[in-house]
């Protein structure tokens, strides 16, 4: 079973199927941090101000340099 889930091709962020330790593999990025089940982790770096994407949508905007592989949540996304 895949422990994440992207959704859409267009997508920049993956979905936890169940927690991820740092170190996990997610696609062709490795995580930093843990990751809870049901939250994201980047797919590929974000700049201030750029677009996440979740399921082909725009979900909202980096509000801080997020690197690949590390937890985007409310501290991170505005």
């Amino acid at each position: 079973m895949t422990a994440w889930l992207r959704a859409h091709p267009q997508d920049t962020v993956a979905t936890a199927l169940c927690d991820l330790a740092p170190g996990a593999q997610v696609a062709d990025i490795v995580t930093w941090e843990p990751i809870a089940a049901g939250h994201k982790v980047a797919l590929v770096a974000h700049t201030p101000g750029d677009p996440v994407i979740k399921l082909g949508h725009p979900i909202g905007r980096a509000g801080a340099a997020i690197p690949a592989g590390v937890h985007v949540h409310t501290h991170n996304l505005a």
